[in-house]
């Protein structure tokens, strides 16, 4: 009887350490990333003078800035599309 009593407690030690936490992880949310709203991708060019190039995007509205030094031009294609799309 003694063996059948260490099963038991076994067993339910078992479901204790393997299914309770498995059941709090899947209920809790950790799929929350935090992104930026704006992302950077700068080229810098070498020789004697070094230059920056790049694009700055909005990532909720996709708009575009061309960068060449300390310069930011925006982009127009995304004003295009988007009074396409409100002409439809």
């Amino acid at each position: 009887m003694k063996s059948k009593d260490n099963l038991l407690k076994g067993i339910i030690i078992g479901i204790g350490v393997i299914i309770v936490p498995l059941i709090l992880m899947g209920t809790t949310n950790n799929t929350i990333e935090n992104k930026s709203k704006y992302e950077l991708r700068v080229q810098k060019l070498g020789g004697p003078n070094i230059h920056m190039r790049g694009f700055l995007v909005n990532t909720e509205t996709g708009e575009t800035w061309f960068l060449v030094n300390n310069k930011k031009t925006k982009s127009k294609e995304v004003d295009e599309i988007n009074n396409l799309k409100m002409k439809n």
